[in-house]
């Protein structure tokens, strides 16, 4: 099997690495910010449904398996080799799908390096219509996660249109 060397290739996994990258020195720099400034509990906001309230989170997702995050992450690392796998097999030009999978790997892996160094991962963003805290790498792996399976859906409408159109 012939591996695709062209210049468009290598620009793929450039953007995916620089993304990667961008997304976790954001995520870390705000994580840094929140524990240098925010104290655990409440912190006021002049927004009416936006507070920042320093967490240490210990589970996982909405910390649910409170203690065992960090016996849990070979799942994230898991989960992060399968997503190089899919970037491997996008074609260059799924661009959606591309940004998709560089925003949940970075948001992955910043919350991997809090954990590793941490045992614990930062949270401090708090929506009040939403009962958990989060931070900017669990916004990026959602936001990563619907532009994934957007850009999925669409590419595979638009072959199976082109499909039908040219085997009728």
């Amino acid at each position: 099997m012939r591996r695709d060397r062209s210049p468009g290739r290598l620009r793929h996994w450039i953007r995916l690495f620089a993304i990667t990258c961008a997304v976790c020195a954001v995520d870390q720099w705000t994580k840094y910010w929140a524990s240098s400034s925010l104290e655990p509990g409440h912190s006021p906001s002049p927004l009416k449904f936006l507070d920042f309230r320093y967490w240490e989170n210990t589970g996982i997702v909405f910390g649910t398996f409170e203690g065992s995050g960090v016996y849990l992450a070979p799942f994230s690392i898991l989960a992060s080799a399968f997503l190089l796998y899919c970037y491997h097999d996008l074609s260059s030009k799924d661009r959606l799908s591309a940004w998709g999978i560089a925003l949940v790997l970075g948001g992955a892996v910043g919350n991997l390096i809090d954990r590793f160094s941490l045992g614990y991962v930062v949270d401090f963003i708090y929506v009040r219509i939403w009962p958990f805290p989060f931070n900017v790498a669990d916004c990026c792996v959602s936001v990563g996660l619907v532009l994934f399976l957007g850009g999925s859906f669409l590419l595979k409408r638009g072959k199976s249109a082109s499909d039908s159109v040219q085997n009728p």
